[in-house]
């Protein structure tokens, strides 16, 4: 993903939400879709904090917030530890069903 004015590559984590992780089986999939959505678009991104080395950050193409995106595609859940629930009210039953990590949890 870029930073919006910003012409390095930077690697970024989406505030708000959890996928599965890509060592399991559950994980390509999230990675796959989040690539259709964004590949060869500009994201503007507004940094929220660091995780692991990387910017955590609210990413949007255009008015599409990318997380709410990936949660209303059954990629990823609302993390409420981080996002307050911003994403609680777009999770289904299926997307109830995709694991989180103890790390979101209030």
């Amino acid at each position: 993903m870029v930073v919006e004015g910003d012409p390095v590559d930077h690697l970024i984590r989406l505030w708000g939400i959890d996928a599965p992780e890509m060592k399991t089986s559950k994980g390509p999939p999230p990675r796959d879709a989040l690539s259709v959505l964004i590949e060869g678009r500009m994201l503007a991104c507004e940094p929220k904090g660091t995780s692991y080395n990387r910017i955590v950050a609210q990413c949007f193409l255009g008015a599409l917030d990318v997380s709410a995106e990936m949660v209303r595609q059954v990629e990823a859940r609302d993390c409420p530890r981080y996002s307050g629930g911003a994403y609680a009210a777009m999770e289904t039953d299926a997307s109830e069903a995709l694991p989180m990590g103890g790390f979101c949890r209030p």
